[in-house]
C-alpha cells in the first residue's frame, strides 16, 4: 500500500459520514425562504403575510392583528432594521387605504414584475514435593524468580493506582483501564493481566472522543481562560470529534462547538467570538428541512442580493433568530467599504470606529421616498448587510465545495460503488477549511492571534492520531497525543500532567501490542517501578519477615582449604539467599538485620536465563547452606535495597543445563544490590 493509502486508510470507517449527506436537524425558520416571502409581503402590502412572517421569530405566532406585540418584541431586541420596516408597511397601507390599491412593485423595480424569478419558487437539488535437594533449590529459584517478576508487577500498579487517583487527566483519558486498577490488590493483579489488555486496548481506540472531556477537570476550568492554546485544542478536539465519531452534519458541528460552555466563558475571548459569528452565518444560510444541501447557494445569495430591500431584511430576520450569541460582539466599520461606513450609533468600545454589531442594528434608518414610500437603496441601508457580504460569499465558497462533495459521494454509495478514501478526507479537509477561515477573518476572526496557528496544528495531529489507532500503532497515537497537549499550554503552566500521560499512555500502548505474556512483563518492566508488599517494611516500626533479596553482588573471598597464597580471590555474580530480616521502617526507608540460611543466587541466575529447562544437573544440599549476616537498607518507595555483610558462600556456584560448577568453601564479605522480596511476616508492629 503506498504511504498516501496508509494515511488515508483509517478514514474508511468513516463511511458512515455519509449521513452528513442527509440533513437531520430541524429548524423552526429557515431565513432564506422567509426572507422571499416577507419581501414579497412587504412590495405586496399583504400585513398578513409580513406579520405572520416576522411573527415567527419573535412572539412564535401571529398576524396583523398582533402588531403591536411584535413591535414591542422587536423594540426590545434592538432590532430597528424589522421594526422600520413594519412601520413603513404601515404608513403606505394607512395612505392607500381609501384608493384600495396595492403598491405596485414595478414603481419601484423599473418596470419588473414583482413575481421576480430572483425570488421565485425553485426547485432544490434534490460510520510432587520434597524429594531431594535438586527438587527443593530448583523449586526455590524458580519461586524467587517469580517473585521478582510478580514483585515488579504488584509495585508497579501500586504506583499506577496511586497516579490515577492524583493526576485528574488520566481516569479521563483512560477510564476503563481506571475502574479496574481501582480494584485490584497484590493477589489479583497477575489474574486480572489479560482482563487489563481489554481495557488497554477499549481506551486507546477511544483517546479521540476523550481529549473534549478533560475541559470538565476542575484545574483546565480554572486556567482554560489564560491559557488560549488550551481552549483552542480543546474546542478543535470537539469539532474533530462531532465531524468523525458522531458524523454530525457541518451545520450542526458548527452550531455545537459555538455553544460549548468554556468556548463562551469569556466574552473578551476572540475565539468565542469567532466561533459564534460562524454559527451565525451557518444558521442564517441554512436550506429547508429535507433539501440535500445545508446551505443556499452563492448563486442564491446573489439573486436575493439584487432584489431590492431583500439583504436587509435578511438580516433582520437572521438577527432576530440568532443575534443574541453575537450582538455584543465589537465590529470595526472600517471594514465597510468606503461609501458605507455612514452608520449611527457612535463607539460602543471607546475606539476609532468600532461599535458593536447590536449598536450598529439598532441605529438602523431606513431611509425612504415620502411620496412613494419606497425604501431607497442608499449605504445607510444596507451598511449592516455589507459587513457581512464577504464573510457570506466566502462561506458559500467554501459550502458549496462540501456540498458538492457530499453529493458526489452519497452518489457513489447509491450506485454501489466503493467510496475512495481520498474523497472522504478532501470531504473532512473541507470542513477544516471552514472553521480555518473562521479564525483568519479579518472582520470576524483572530488572524493576529493564537488560535488559528494553534488550529493548524491540532486539526491534522488529532487526524494521525485516529489514522495511529486505526492501524494498531498505539505508541504513535500515545506521541501525537502527548504533542498535542504539550503545545497546547504555556511553559508556565505547571498544572496538567503532559510526562505522566507519556509515561502510562505508552505503557497501556506497549501492553495493548504484546503478543506474549513475556512482552507484557516486559512492558511492565520498562516502566517506572514502585513500592510493593517490600513497603511493608517503611510502614512498620518493626518487622520480622522470611525474606529473600535477589540481585547482583560483589565480594573478597577467603577460599578455604586453599594455600595461603590463594585464598584470597574477587568475586560477583548473583545472590538470592534466604534467611529472617528483622526490620525497621519510616519515611526515611527502613534499615534490616538480615540473617541467612541457604543461597540458591545461581540457580536463580540460570532459571532468569533459561526458565523452561526441566532437568538440572545433581547437587547436594551442603552445596546450598549459606549462614551469614548483613546490614541492609531499604530505599523509600522503591523495592530495592542496598546491604553488605558477612556470609559463608555457597559452594554451587555456576549451573548450565549440563553441568553444576561445586567450589571449596569460602567465607565472603559483600556489598550487594537487590530486589526486597518478603515471603511472609512473622509479626508486624505498625508505625
Amino acid at each position: 500500500m503506498s504511504t498516501f493509502g496508509i494515511r488515508v486508510a483509517f478514514i474508511l470507517p468513516f463511511y458512515l459520514l455519509i449521513a452528513f449527506l442527509t440533513p437531520t436537524a430541524v429548524f423552526a425558520q429557515n431565513i432564506h425562504e422567509d426572507t422571499k416571502v416577507l419581501t414579497r409581503a412587504f412590495y405586496t402590502n399583504d400585513a398578513n403575510l409580513f406579520y405572520e412572517t416576522v411573527a415567527k421569530y419573535t412572539i412564535g405566532y401571529g398576524s396583523a392583528a398582533d402588531k403591536e406585540l411584535i413591535k414591542q418584541e422587536l423594540a426590545e431586541t434592538g432590532n430597528r432594521v424589522l421594526l422600520q420596516y413594519s412601520n413603513l408597511l404601515d404608513m403606505r397601507i394607512e395612505q392607500r387605504a381609501q384608493a384600495q390599491q396595492s403598491f405596485a412593485f414595478d414603481e419601484v423595480n423599473d418596470g419588473k414584475n414583482p413575481e421576480d424569478k430572483s425570488l421565485a419558487d425553485e426547485p432544490i437539488p434534490v460510520d510432587e514435593y520434597f524429594v531431594n535437594p535438586q527438587m527443593v533449590a530448583d523449586g526455590l529459584s524458580k519461586f524467587i524468580v517469580s517473585r521478582v517478576k510478580e514483585e515488579v508487577i504488584v509495585t508497579f500498579f501500586d504506583r499506577l493506582q496511586r497516579d490515577f487517583e492524583k493526576w485528574e487527566e488520566l481516569p479521563v483519558l483512560f477510564p476503563n483501564t481506571n475502574d479496574y486498577i481501582s480494584v485490584l490488590d497484590d493477589q489479583s493483579v497477575g489474574l486480572m493481566l489479560e482482563v487489563l489488555r481489554d481495557a488497554f486496548k477499549k481506551d486507546l481506540n477511544q483517546i479521540p472522543t476523550r481529549v473534549p472531556r478533560l475541559a470538565a477537570i476542575p484545574k483546565y476550568k480554572k486556567a482554560i481562560n489564560s491559557q488560549p492554546r488550551l481552549k483552542t485544542t480543546l474546542a478543535t478536539a470537539s469539532m474533530m470529534m462531532y465531524l468523525i465519531e458522531n458524523r454530525d452534519n457541518p451545520s450542526e458541528i458548527i452550531d455545537r462547538v459555538s455553544k460549548l460552555s468554556y468556548v463562551n466563558s469569556d466574552d473578551r475571548d476572540k475565539l468565542g467570538r469567532s466561533l459564534n459569528i460562524l454559527a451565525f452565518v451557518s444558521n442564517s444560510l441554512m436550506m429547508p428541512p429535507g433539501s440535500e444541501k445545508e446551505w443556499l447557494s452563492k448563486d442564491e445569495l446573489k439573486r436575493l442580493e439584487s432584489t431590492p430591500s431583500a439583504p436587509m431584511l435578511f438580516m433582520g430576520l437572521a438577527f432576530q433568530r440568532y443575534g443574541k450569541s453575537v450582538k455584543d460582539f465589537e465590529v470595526d466599520t472600517r471594514f465597510l467599504p468606503q461609501n458605507k461606513q455612514a452608520v449611527r450609533g457612535g463607539s460602543s468600545a471607546g475606539k476609532k470606529g468600532a461599535t458593536s454589531l447590536g449598536a450598529l442594528m439598532s441605529s438602523y434608518e431606513l431611509e425612504y421616498n415620502t411620496r412613494s414610500l419606497a425604501p431607497r437603496a442608499d449605504s445607510i441601508a444596507y451598511a449592516p448587510y455589507h459587513l457581512f457580504k464577504p464573510y457570506y460569499h466566502r462561506f458559500l465558497g467554501l459550502g458549496d465545495k462540501i456540498g458538492e462533495q457530499a453529493l458526489k459521494m452519497k452518489r457513489q454509495r447509491s450506485r454501489g460503488y466503493t467510496i475512495d478514501p481520498r474523497d472522504v478526507r478532501q470531504y473532512v479537509d473541507l470542513v477544516i477549511n471552514l472553521f480555518e477561515y473562521a479564525l483568519v477573518d479579518k472582520t470576524f476572526g483572530s488572524p493576529n492571534g493564537e488560535q488559528a496557528p494553534t488550529f493548524l496544528k491540532v486539526a491534522p495531529a488529532l487526524l494521525e492520531m485516529r489514522s495511529a489507532i486505526k492501524e494498531k500503532r498505539y505508541g504513535s497515537a500515545i506521541v501525537y497525543l502527548n504533542l498535542m497537549l504539550a503545545h497546547s499550554v504555556s511553559e508556565s503552566w505547571e498544572g496538567g500532567a503532559e510526562k505522566e500521560i507519556l509515561k502510562y499512555g505508552l505503557f497501556i500502548a506497549n501492553v495493548a501490542n504484546a503478543e506474549s505474556s513475556d512482552e507484557v512483563h516486559a512492558a511492565i518492566e520498562a516502566a517506572a517501578l514502585p513500592s510493593g508488599s517490600s513497603s511493608i517494611k517503611r510502614r512498620s516500626d518493626l518487622n520480622i519477615s522470611i525474606n529473600t533479596y535477589a540481585g547482583p553482588f560483589i565480594a573478597n573471598e577467603v577460599m578455604l582449604n586453599r594455600a595461603a597464597s590463594e585464598q584470597n580471590a574477587f568475586s560477583a555474580g548473583l545472590m538470592a539467599p534466604l534467611g529472617i530480616a528483622v526490620s525497621k521502617g519510616g519515611r526515611w526507608g527502613a534499615v534490616s538485620l538480615y540473617t541467612t540460611l541457604i543461597d540458591v543466587g545461581a540457580l536463580v541466575s540460570f532459571r532468569f536465563n533459561d526458565s523452561d529447562a526441566e532437568m538440572l544437573p545433581e547437587f547436594k544440599l551442603q552445596n546450598i547452606v549459606s549462614p551469614g549476616v548483613h546490614l541492609i537498607y531499604g530505599i523509600p518507595n522503591l523495592p530495592i535495597s542496598v546491604g553488605g555483610g558477612l556470609q559463608f558462600g555457597p559452594q554451587l556456584r555456576e549451573v548450565t543445563i549440563d553441568n553444576a560448577t561445586i567450589t571449596s568453601s569460602a567465607y565472603r564479605s559483600s556489598i550487594f544490590v537487590a530486589v526486597d522480596i518478603p515471603l511472609f511476616n512473622i509479626y508486624t508492629k505498625p508505625n
